[in-house]
Order: structure tokens, then C-alpha cells, then sequence
């Protein structure tokens, strides 16, 4: 990765359930100069507006369809937040189905970091 930091001035709630995992796309992604705040679960989107999300699919209840879900549902007066699904799930029902819940992207695990650094830079230049 270049030392440029092209995600500063991103703030992102990046949301798994495998702690492992997300300390690696955490550093990744703070190293790039995005601020991050991170979860276990779904629910932390309710305390903190982020310029974008980064979720896991499948996580113990809330999962990520239910996160999506919540930012969409948010009140016509608010910002539209992106929303990446950063998951396993990689059969064509899956992406169907994330592509239908209103997710922007869809990046399997384990992704590239490039690939999704290069995602939140367009989706949040929008």
C-alpha cells in the first residue's frame, strides 16, 4: 500500500463477528487514514453515523441483512450511507440476494484489501 493515506477523511463502522478478521481489515483500512469504529454485531449503526459501512453477512442475530436494512430504513432527511457486504457468502443466490437487500457492493472474504480500499474511495466520491 502506498504511505498517500487515500481513505482520510472516511469515517467507517465496520462490522464482524470474527474478531480476528475484523482487526485485520481494521488496521488495514485506519493504516489508509479512514477513521474507524468497530463491532460484533449489527446494532452499533444506531450510535454512530459513519460516512460508510463495511459488514459482515453472516453474524449471530442481527446479522448484516438487518443492518442494511436499518440504514435504508432511515428517514428521507437523511444522508444515503453505502453499504459493502464483506462476507463468505459467494453462491449467485447470495449475491442475488445481498444485490436485492440494497447493499452497494458485494466483496467475498477474504478480499484483497486493495480491492476494498479502492470500493469505499469510489462509492464515498459519489
Amino acid at each position: 500500500m502506498s504511505t498517500a493515506r487515500p481513505l482520510a477523511g472516511i469515517s467507517l463502522l465496520l462490522v464482524d463477528d470474527d474478531a480476528d478478521g475484523r482487526e485485520v481489515v481494521e488496521y488495514s483500512l485506519t493504516h489508509a487514514g479512514a477513521s474507524v469504529m468497530t463491532a460484533g454485531s449489527a446494532e452499533k449503526f444506531k450510535a454512530w453515523r459513519p460516512n460508510i459501512v463495511v459488514t459482515d453477512i453472516a453474524m449471530p442475530s442481527p446479522d448484516g441483512f438487518w443492518l442494511c436494512e436499518q440504514i435504508r430504513g432511515l428517514s428521507e432527511g437523511v444522508r444515503r450511507v453505502p453499504v459493502i457486504a464483506l462476507t463468505a457468502l459467494v453462491y449467485r443466490q447470495d449475491r442475488d440476494r445481498i444485490r436485492a437487500a440494497g447493499f452497494d457492493a458485494h466483496l467475498v472474504k477474504p478480499q484483497g484489501l486493495d480491492d476494498l480500499h479502492q470500493v469505499i474511495r469510489v462509492l464515498t466520491e459519489q
